[in-house]
């Protein structure tokens, strides 16, 4: 026999789930091992990119393209842009640079592809490009949730 809808006096409307606040819940848990980051915990790429593109505008200030100036300025680069990220990021992620300076001859381009095996759902990553008509930086960050 069926229960007729408007005999019902519960509300479902009243039905809240007493510790779940808006955007701070995690995903999946046992006990304090969170499997994927809150709301609030995710890798942000919008900063991330504003300080790849600072780092970037800061230090490239070269004219001409030097093997020897390159080395120094891809390890600089790098440093500067982990610290800066690890400071905006959620200490959960660990961050990965990866930084390529090269020159550019005759206007001949450069293609580069990178692959990685990780969970979309809690794992991101951002670049960024500068060009000039003599050399070209490639900045990328990889943010890689370790709880």
């Amino acid at each position: 026999m069926f229960k007729d809808d408007a005999d019902d006096n519960s509300s479902e409307e009243n039905v809240v789930a007493p510790d779940m606040k808006p955007f701070e819940k995690r995903g999946f848990t046992v006990g304090n091992f969170a499997f994927y980051p809150g709301w609030t915990e995710r890798f942000n790429t919008d900063k991330v990119r504003r300080i790849i593109e600072t780092t970037i505008r800061d230090e490239m200030t070269f004219e001409e393209y030097s093997e020897n100036f390159a080395a120094t300025v891809c390890v600089k680069i790098a440093n500067h842009v982990r610290k800066e990220v690890k400071s905006v990021v959620n200490p959960k992620f660990r961050i990965v640079v990866h930084v390529v300076v090269g020159g550019l001859l005759n206007g001949l381009g450069t293609t580069g592809a990178v692959r990685c095996l990780w969970d979309p759902k809690t794992d991101s990553m951002i670049f960024d490009t500068m060009e000039t008509d003599n050399f070209f930086c490639c900045v990328s960050v990889f943010g890689i949730y370790t709880q």
